[in-house]
């Protein structure tokens, strides 16, 4: 993440896993985990993602809403194994009204 990201150094963390910025180079692991299980993992989520290109096409499109502040999307890493196994995302900020939707999550 840039320095001029609105949040370049946010990381949460838990007993179980850590929240961690998403990066271009989370998209690799996060196909691997994923590709076999599509429609199990997004039929609640309004978006298709088929390939690993959808992958990176679709991080590329949420670290631009990071840069412009309108969401912050993560990468969720299990503690135990440092491994990536999932992502969520704050969106549909609303940071004069301290609001945030958690959404686009999947493990």
């Amino acid at each position: 993440m840039d320095a001029n990201s609105p949040t370049p150094l946010l990381a949460l963390e838990g007993k179980q896993v850590r929240l961690e910025l998403l990066r271009p180079e989370h998209v690799t692991h996060l196909w691997n985990i994923a590709r076999d299980h599509l429609d199990e993992l997004f039929q609640w989520i309004p978006y298709r993602l088929q390939s690993c290109e959808d992958f990176h096409q679709f991080t590329r499109f949420v670290l631009d809403e990071h840069r412009r502040g309108v969401s912050v999307p993560f990468a969720t890493i299990a503690r135990l194994e440092e491994q990536v196994v999932g992502t969520t995302r704050f969106m549909s900020m609303d940071l004069a009204n301290r609001k945030v939707e958690i959404g686009s999550t999947w493990i």
